[in-house]
Formats: structure tokens, C-alpha cells, sequence
């Protein structure tokens, strides 16, 4: 049973593509139904974190609506290390879920029960997902659905578990 679902930002909750305007204003794009993936699966008792390594306004401005049902994390170097210390307590490392993108995101992957990548992420994670025996890969990529695809797998996962 999954009581943790964590998610990185960039490339995950995002397509990985910063756009600057004239001013040099960045731009990231996200994508609602990921939000609203992580909402629902809220409603049904799983704990959500969004962890990022990068720490920047315009992560900071959007993950602050989601705020009011999960636990935003920005500026974290080393993941695994700061779930260990400030966020996993009391829970087994079978109980937790992440979707990441890059390389700086194996450990944690590595770690997770159950640990999970977009359709684009780097070949290094795609390589890990499909090696891990509980390993999902979204049929979506980064900022275009993954989280949500995600977040209903787990959904779904839980509810089975729940039924037996």
C-alpha cells in the first residue's frame, strides 16, 4: 500500500522547456490533469510531496496552489537524503512512490517501492524503471500527463490492495 507519493518538478511536472520573454522572465510550462492527479489522489489518503531540486520563483508561484493537499520541497540537492531526514518517518521505504526524469533523481528511484518515470525521461531512468520488478513508465511524457498516469496507477494499486 502506497502512503507516500512524491514527484519531482522539472521534466516531470513540467516538459522540461523554459521559455524567457523580453524581459528574460522565465516560463515553465505545467500541466493541470497533473495537478489534478495529485489532488485526487489527496482525496484518497496518500500523502503527496513535490520535491525539486531546482529553487526558483516560478516553481515556487505554481506549486503554491497545489500547497493546500501536498508538501512542496524546492531547492533539495541530494532527495534521497532529505525523505530520509525530514519526510519518510514512520514509513518503509515499500510505502513510498516517486516519478522522476534525470539522473539526479536514481537514488530516491532506487530506493521507493514502487518508482516510476515519463515517457522522455533520460535512458539512464528509463533503464532503471524497466529494470526494477515494480518499475512504471508513463505512457506520457514529462508536463504532459505522466503525474496523472501515475497517480491513477497508484490509485488503482491501493484500491486492489484495500479490496483483498
Amino acid at each position: 500500500m502506497i502512503k507516500l507519493f512524491l514527484t519531482d518538478v522539472d521534466g516531470t511536472l513540467t516538459d522540461g522547456v523554459y521559455s524567457t520573454n523580453e524581459e528574460g522572465v522565465v516560463c515553465k510550462n505545467f500541466y493541470t490533469r497533473d495537478f489534478h492527479g495529485l489532488h485526487i489522489l489527496k482525496e484518497t489518503g496518500v500523502e503527496i510531496g513535490i520535491i525539486s531540486y531546482s529553487k526558483d520563483c516560478v516553481i515556487n508561484k505554481q506549486c503554491d496552489r497545489a500547497a493546500q493537499y501536498a508538501k512542496v520541497m524546492t531547492g533539495v540537492k541530494d532527495k534521497l537524503k532529505f525523505i530520509t531526514d525530514h519526510v519518510k518517518k514512520g514509513l518503509e521505504w515499500d510505502e513510498i512512490a516517486y516519478i522522476g526524469d534525470d539522473t539526479v533523481d536514481e537514488e530516491l528511484l532506487l530506493k521507493v517501492g514502487i518508482p516510476a518515470c515519463p515517457l522522455d525521461a533520460h535512458y539512464s531512468v528509463l533503464s532503471l524503471i524497466n529494470e526494477h520488478k515494480e518499475g512504471f513508465l508513463s505512457k506520457f511524457c514529462g508536463g504532459k500527463g505522466a503525474v496523472r498516469d501515475f497517480a491513477e496507477y497508484i490509485i488503482a494499486l491501493n484500491s486492489a490492495i484495500k479490496e483483498k
